[in-house]
């Protein structure tokens, strides 16, 4: 029986792999497109402000609006 063991370590490696990564899953972005840049990027691992989806959030929530899309903003600060 531990001859049996002994083999069924050599074919089974539980070690833990990285099959995933930063260079396996690759983008473009519409801006390569419109300006003809070739190749794909490696997605950045640190990224970076990454969930500021609206405008508002990524002027730092510094601008007001009526919540619709489409609608004009303002500072809320005075310039």
């Amino acid at each position: 029986m531990p001859l049996l063991h002994a083999q069924e370590e050599e074919l089974f490696d539980h070690s833990p792999q990285e099959i995933y990564g930063p260079q396996t899953t690759l983008f473009r972005t519409i801006a390569d497109i419109k300006y003809n840049q070739a190749g794909w990027r490696p997605v950045v691992s640190s990224i970076h402000k990454m969930h500021r989806f609206t405008y508002k959030q990524q002027a730092g929530n510094k601008l007001q609006d009526l919540g619709n899309h489409g609608t004009a903003t303002k500072p809320i600060f005075y310039v």
